[in-house]
């Protein structure tokens, strides 16, 4: 019979794996490693979202582990740009690879027939190996030889869906704009991907979890038939927890349900805990999600109170002054709202060191 959990317990135990019940002390590569990498999609994204878990957190501390390709930024979940420890990332790789292909064959199916990856892998491995840096575009003009018919745009996507490139030092740093240039890493094709698929199971269910595979789904890009059958070679592996109703996947050690109440945290764009799930309510009310997730796609930046998603803010920046905007999404009492905008106040003084920092709060 599985265990039973309340919304309660649930918010609590994803809060606690997700380094969001307190700031604790640990290396912003530690930090990557334990919340399953890190959303990348916005530049300054990442850094946000290891402010709010990291105590004493510094943006040159994520700075100097990119620079010592220490970590990756890549394209990786639902095909989006992810930050990842550098060790890790074949194994994300390998996990991603039939996502990565079918997302491919969506965007390019005529050229996708004709493409084969172990050429288009080696191609670029010997033209990348020797440490040099291209432009996404170059990929044109490594691959067209190959295939001289398909269309230029095509086999750029091909580079970076079948190939395990990464983006380089600057990108993944607080500021600049430059165009990425791109990187060979060196990972075999080798690897078994059904070990790899569930590999990544496990690493999404000790960050995210308790989850169901269709959350799992959600958050690797996956599919739900492809999740379901890693769930399936699992097996025991997995502890089965319950929810409402809902059957819940689990790391197989027995679950610790936090007792500590969610203090206020700042999320930014993109935070990887509103994308975890195929059932966001957990964090997010329903009601709530369609002035959070816009239909184009963009995340907007969130606060939590008592563990869900209470409103969001933006930045006012100037490079001596910063005002974090709030506009709540629910009534907040007034001791919350002295949370808010204290916490706000944190953030302001965080992102421009030195200068002049607080918030705005409208009604």
């Amino acid at each position: 019979m599985s265990e039973r959990l309340d919304p309660g317990q649930l918010r609590r135990m994803t809060l606690g794996r997700q380094l969001l019940l307190g700031r604790v002390e640990m290396a912003p590569l530690e930090a990557m490693r334990h919340l399953g990498g890190l959303n990348a999609q916005h530049r300054r994204s990442p850094y946000i979202s290891l402010w709010s878990r990291l105590g004493g957190f510094q943006r040159r501390d994520l700075e100097e582990a990119l620079a010592r390709g220490e970590a990756y930024k890549a394209t990786l979940m639902r095909g989006t740009l992810h930050l990842v420890a550098a060790d890790e990332y074949p194994h994300y790789f390998a996990a991603l690879a039939e996502a990565r292909r079918r997302a491919f064959r969506g965007f390019f199916p005529r050229v996708a027939k004709e493409i084969n990856e172990v050429l288009v892998h080696d191609k670029l491995a010997e033209a990348l190996r020797q440490g040099e840096a291209v432009a996404f575009r170059e990929f044109e003009r490594i691959l067209q030889p190959l295939y001289p018919e398909a269309p230029a745009a095509s086999l750029s996507f091909a580079a970076k869906a079948l190939a395990p490139v990464v983006q380089l030092p600057p990108a993944g740093a607080w500021r600049g704009n430059a165009s990425p240039q791109y990187g060979w890493v060196a990972v075999s094709l080798e690897t078994d991907p059904r070990a790899a698929e569930e590999d990544l199971l496990l690493r999404y269910l000790a960050a995210f979890g308790p989850a169901t595979a269709q959350d799992f789904a959600q958050w690797s890009g996956l599919g739900a038939a492809q999740a379901q059958a890693v769930q399936g070679r699992l097996g025991d592996r997995l502890r089965r927890l319950e929810c409402n109703g809902e059957l819940l996947l689990d790391l197989a050690r027995p679950p610790e349900i936090p007792g500590a109440d969610p203090p206020v945290r700042f999320l930014p764009r993109w935070d990887n805990l509103l994308l975890a799930y195929r059932d966001r309510s957990r964090v997010l009310a329903p009601d709530l999600q369609d002035q959070v997730i816009m239909r184009d796609g963009r995340v907007l930046a969130t606060f939590l109170v008592d563990g869900q998603v209470a409103g969001l803010w933006d930045v006012e920046e100037t490079a001596s002054n910063c005002t974090v905007v709030l506009r709540p999404l629910r009534p907040l009492t007034r001791r919350r709202t002295e949370e808010v905008v204290g916490e706000a106040d944190h953030l302001a003084e965080w992102l421009v060191p030195g200068g002049r920092g607080g918030h705005r709060l409208e009604r």
